[in-house]
């Protein structure tokens, strides 16, 4: 069992190893204690998962997937109860908040659901999840510029989730951030992500920058990599206008 004493202990014995090993007991050393850090983290991370699944946190989930579907049945009243029940049984559990906050920035309750983020975000600050989810609400209600600051936000908790960064993509092009949104689609391309997708998201930026003879090369790509793409071609129409 992980322990204050334990881990105090743990130090004082390295530190006295440390003054008094060699070059190559300090390459030694050094590996060991990666490996102590590894299992120290396991550690403190299976105490905190076995901390979050109390009764009462249990129940919360359950009223959250009881929610969930009801919502696919777009038994809308029903599920915000169940919800309701969810924050009650655990008032402690920010998934809770958020789920409410989801349904009630659907139908048009927004400065509710707005504390509900506030509120899950209090309770849960490092989660790119609850970001990402307020983000969605905000552009629902043309609030870009607070969406793009979530989704920085989310990119920067969780950089390697392709889709969030491709939500971010989507604010950079509706608040004008042309060059952010490049880079970050030219991020995307290296990965293969997409690829005939975010080429038409470049496309399309090109264009609105007038670099007609640029947009006309990218799409000429997509529509080599999806001839039936109907939006490629009324891009490629435009391009085809602007550079007569």
């Amino acid at each position: 069992m992980i322990t204050g004493a334990n881990i105090k202990n743990s130090g004082i014995e390295w530190w006295a190893r440390f003054n008094s090993c060699s070059e190559k007991e300090w390459y030694y050393l050094k590996r060991s204690i990666s490996a102590c850090f590894l299992v120290l983290i396991a550690g403190l991370l299976s105490i905190d998962g076995l901390r979050a699944q109390t009764p009462e946190r249990i129940a919360s989930i359950g009223e959250i997937q009881r929610g969930n579907n009801l919502l696919s049945m777009a038994i809308w009243p029903e599920a915000l109860s169940a919800f309701d029940n969810a924050i009650i049984l655990d008032p402690s559990f920010a998934t809770a908040y958020m789920k409410k906050a989801n349904l009630l920035a659907k139908i048009g309750r927004t400065v509710e659901a707005e504390q509900l983020y506030a509120k899950a975000i209090q309770l849960n600050p490092y989660s790119a999840y609850i970001y990402d989810s307020r983000a969605k609400s905000r552009m629902l209600a043309q609030n870009y510029k607070d969406a793009l600051s979530d989704l920085q936000l989310a990119v920067g908790l969780n950089g390697e989730d392709p889709e969030l960064r491709d939500r971010l993509i989507d604010d950079l092009m509706l608040t004008g951030n042309y060059e952010d949104a490049l880079k970050q689609i030219d991020s995307l391309l290296m990965e293969d992500f997409r690829v005939g997708y975010e080429l038409e998201k470049k496309a399309l930026i090109l264009l609105l920058e007038n670099d007609a003879d640029q947009a006309i090369q990218v799409i000429s790509t997509v529509i080599s990599l999806n001839p039936g793409s109907a939006f490629a071609h009324d891009l490629l129409g435009i391009g085809l206008l602007l550079n007569d």
